[in-house]
């Protein structure tokens, strides 16, 4: 019963039929797939259904927001609609994507972290989200400052496929000043989703919905840097019960010899738990990138690099540091 970028095909009542009652995920997801299936009205299920609301403000939105060809709808029960087995409550129904839909087959890497990493945070976020893409992987992240951000950036860098996960509507720009790049990940193939309105404001409750989305949508999960208490260890957590690989960035522990500090100290207790501690995509047994990123060292990575080209390789510049994309054909 799930409903695709075809939606003109659907009567614009039925159309927001559905939404009203996707919507209400205190319902299983089940229960919103029967529900959907045996046509029941909304003013029904209303009046025999305690706390069922009829979402009409945003079925309108929506419909109004899917007339842009770039944007689309897929729900539970579509091929490419990701799985969220492993968790129960408050599921999405549907996701609202803008950009290519992603395949359900395609590997994804979740990187996620703090909004204030320290400098080699950002820049091993960015060399993950490099390393992913010219492996051919897709990236998923949720715009936040920081970490999020830099690995979106390393993967677009490489032209790669990135998912960005909204905690608002896609008519919003939160956080601000990232309509940049949300049109380079659209520009490289990639999608932004939102299980949102488009006019939903980023509500404190809506980050730990986008968290589990990102999670569902990772294969695995690098936490590359995180405080003890974290919404970065929130997706840890919805990644472990779903199953997936969770891993921690090198930049994420502190030395042995000493106590980490308050934005290591989630990360480094994590990799005290058991999390694998890695420096590179290719250190994870589901990934085996046919190309390699190295990190210039010394002099060489102070050079004024014009042209993305260097050696026998590609050259991606980040902040003040230099990466080295070395093909192997």
């Amino acid at each position: 019963m799930g409903f695709h970028s075809n939606f003109h095909d659907i009567a614009d009542k039925e159309f927001a039929r559905r939404i009203s009652i996707g919507f209400n995920d205190w319902l299983s997801l089940e229960e919103r797939r029967v529900l959907i299936a045996r046509n029941a009205p909304l003013q029904e299920l209303s009046r025999t259904i305690k706390g069922f609301r009829s979402y009409e403000k945003e079925a309108r939105g929506i419909l109004k927001w899917l007339d842009d060809p770039l944007d689309s709808i897929i729900s539970y029960g579509d091929e490419d609609f990701p799985s969220f087995e492993g968790l129960e409550k408050h599921l999405p129904y549907f996701l609202l994507c803008r950009g290519p839909v992603p395949r359900k087959d395609s590997t994804c890497i979740g990187i996620v972290g703090t909004r204030m990493p320290d400098y080699d945070g950002l820049q091993k976020a960015f060399e993950l989200g490099l390393g992913a893409a010219v492996g051919g992987a897709c990236v998923i992240s949720g715009f936040a400052e920081g970490i999020d951000q830099a690995s979106m950036r390393g993967c677009v860098a490489a032209k790669g496929a990135c998912i960005g996960v909204l905690a608002c509507g896609h008519d919003v720009e939160y956080p601000s000043l990232t309509s940049r790049l949300r049109e380079s990940i659209v520009d490289c193939g990639g999608c932004i989703v939102s299980r949102f309105a488009p006019d939903t404001p980023s509500y404190k409750s809506n980050f730990v919905s986008r968290n589990m989305v990102i999670a569902a949508y990772s294969n695995a999960l690098v936490v590359v840097q995180a405080p003890e208490k974290s919404g970065t260890l929130i997706t840890s957590d919805y990644a472990l019960s779903m199953g997936k690989d969770v891993f921690v960035g090198s930049a994420g522990v502190g030395s042995k010899d000493s106590k980490p500090d308050s934005r290591r100290a989630g990360s480094h207790a994590l990799a005290n738990d058991g999390a694998p501690v890695i420096s590179s995509m290719a250190q994870w047994d589901g990934f085996s990138p046919g190309n390699l990123v190295r990190r210039l060292e010394g002099t060489a990575a102070s050079l004024s690099l014009n042209a993305k080209s260097f050696e026998n390789g590609e050259a991606f510049r980040f902040g003040d540091q230099v990466y080295i994309v070395e093909r192997n054909c």
